[in-house]
């Protein structure tokens, strides 16, 4: 794929000025700037929430704000790090969601939801797999008996 030079222009600009906003965002809520630690983004998001209110730049423009910082947790939990970590972050977000209002009916967080229908279809599929060694077991009892 060819890109001709107005395009390439215009993907710099804009991986620039996200990493700009990224790092705005890392000074909001504490960080160091450049590279940060999953340590040191648990810190922050815990020192945040502890406090009775978000930091004003993030509230004053909750909805981009708190997306921005959403994003920045959902992509630490994708990268390198130990599980306890990565649970750590994942409840974290889940509670800046809660803190925020963005839950539903029943004051989850769509990542909550997602959990549950993930932890709900493996125990389905754990269920069957029960089943069917059950089955396998019975017919292999038939088979001494009959056979």
């Amino acid at each position: 794929m060819k890109i001709n030079k107005s395009t390439l222009k215009k993907i710099i600009k804009e991986e620039i000025s996200k990493t700009l906003q990224e790092q705005s965002l890392q000074q909001k809520i504490g960080l160091p700037p450049g590279a940060f630690s999953m340590a040191s983004l648990i810190d922050a998001l815990e020192k945040m929430l502890a406090a009775p209110e978000l930091p004003k730049d993030i509230a004053t423009d909750l909805k981009s704000g708190v997306s921005e910082l959403e994003n920045m947790v959902s992509n630490q939990i994708r990268k390198k790090g130990t599980q306890e970590e990565k649970d750590k972050l994942k409840k974290l977000r889940d509670n800046l969601l809660q803190k925020v209002g963005r839950v539903d009916k029943d004051g989850r967080t769509s990542y909550e939801r997602s959990r549950e229908k993930r932890v709900g279809s493996k125990e389905i599929a754990r269920q069957k797999d029960v089943r069917a060694s059950v089955a396998q077991d019975l017919a292999r009892m038939r088979d001494r008996r009959g056979g």
